[in-house]
């Protein structure tokens, strides 16, 4: 049975259950018991239950709208804390916001481990990691780098710990369905693959965009350069910066990066996994000021 606390609206009296994932400890409250059973698949992968008492964040989904004098019985608002994120008709709708807002706390109050905006899959004892926002073409560049053979780490976040070696956050990906708040879940198995379940060192840094216009034609990212990348995309630069640029000096010392805008998934997920696989093999590469114009030219191989 679910603990059951009582709160000033609008966290109500609620059904709650509390959990840590990479250190962020989070409490996740309810007024409704059939929504309380739903919660537990719609937690970050990685979640332990713990106990109320530790956490120090807190969400709350209810059934009905207190700030409504009618109740709003159809409605289901979530807050964070006391702050209102969404009110609406659709429970499926609440719960995804639910589940992308629990996935947001847990990579910005991670410890000590760094989550950065970036899609990961690991290929023969190394990980590509393509750091980048969303609307960039990170989860379909994953999707064709898994459906080619490589091991799924994450569409969403890289977790990165002091080593700079990466560790999976394994979420089911997400593709937009063109409906609001609605998304296509595809797991790894699906695409004849599988979850990556230990830590691996970084191979390869893919900075990159889709453009369906591009013409491949990648050029390599020095090691300062390598590190502003991913910092640009880490969840808590502002406030851990010195962990942030110590653990991204580390990657980018033994790490191929790389930058350019690239055409479809189809055309570079090929290249991507030989260049990283010879990475792995060699830890070296040619000169970062050497530019390819063409993704099939010596000395980057073409088959993985």
């Amino acid at each position: 049975m679910p603990d059951v606390i009582g709160l000033q609206s609008p966290t109500m009296a609620a059904f709650v259950l509390a959990f840590e994932c990479y250190g962020a400890r989070v409490g996740v409250s309810t007024n409704e018991a059939s929504i309380f059973d739903l919660l537990p698949k719609y937690l970050p992968v990685k979640s332990d239950l713990i106990s109320l008492s530790a956490v120090e964040n807190k969400f709350t989904l209810l059934k009905g709208d207190p700030a409504s004098s009618s109740g709003r019985d159809g409605a289901y608002c979530l807050y964070d804390s006391e702050c209102l994120v969404l009110s609406t008709s659709d429970l499926h709708v609440a719960l995804e916001q639910l589940a992308s807002e629990l996935d947001a706390v847990v990579a910005l109050e991670a410890s000590p481990s760094l989550f950065v905006h970036a899609g990961v899959v690991g290929w023969r004892g190394g990980a590509i990691v393509i750091p980048g926002r969303s609307m960039t073409g990170k989860t379909s560049l994953v999707m064709e780098l898994v459906r080619t053979g490589a091991t799924y780490y994450s569409d969403e976040y890289a977790v990165f710990d002091r080593q700079g070696q990466i560790h999976p956050f394994p979420r089911p990906m997400h593709l937009r369905t063109g409906e609001l708040g609605r998304w296509q879940k595809i797991t790894a198995e699906s695409l004849g693959s599988h979850v990556g379940t230990g830590a691996l060192p970084v191979a390869l840094v893919v900075a990159t965009q889709y453009d369906p216009r591009a013409r491949w034609s990648p050029k390599l990212l020095e090691p300062g350069q390598t590190v502003l990348r991913l910092f640009d995309n880490t969840v808590d630069a502002l406030r851990r910066p010195e962990d942030a640029i110590d653990i991204f000096a580390r990657v980018a010392a033994g790490c191929v990066a790389i930058t350019g805008a690239r055409p479809s998934s189809e055309q570079v997920a090929p290249f991507l996994l030989a260049l990283c696989a010879q990475t792995t093999q060699s830890r070296a590469f040619a000169e970062p000021s050497e530019c390819y114009s063409d993704f099939n030219l010596d000395p980057l191989p073409t088959n993985p």
